[in-house]
């Protein structure tokens, strides 16, 4: 591996406002880079995960919200 390679660790986040402060601390210093991504919790996994975050550490959280489809509908990437 080469010495420049750096670590980064995806993790997913749906509902684990129990676990994930938890799960992120034990992960955190193992990597270069941490992105969480929340992708719609409703029980308070995103003020979870935003009271954990270190100030001008090397985390960043992303959340993504629930939308619901049809089949055959279109969503264009500028549209909310």
């Amino acid at each position: 591996m080469a010495d420049d390679a750096r670590r980064i660790a995806v993790v997913p986040a749906f509902n684990e406002a129990t676990t994930v402060a938890t799960v992120l601390a034990g992960l955190y210093p193992l990597v270069d880079e941490l992105v969480v991504v929340d992708d719609g919790s409703t029980d308070g996994t995103r003020a979870e995960i935003s009271a954990w975050l270190p100030a001008g550490g090397h985390a960043r959280l992303f959340t993504l919200g629930f939308v619901a489809l049809s089949v055959g509908d279109w969503v264009e990437a500028d549209q909310e």
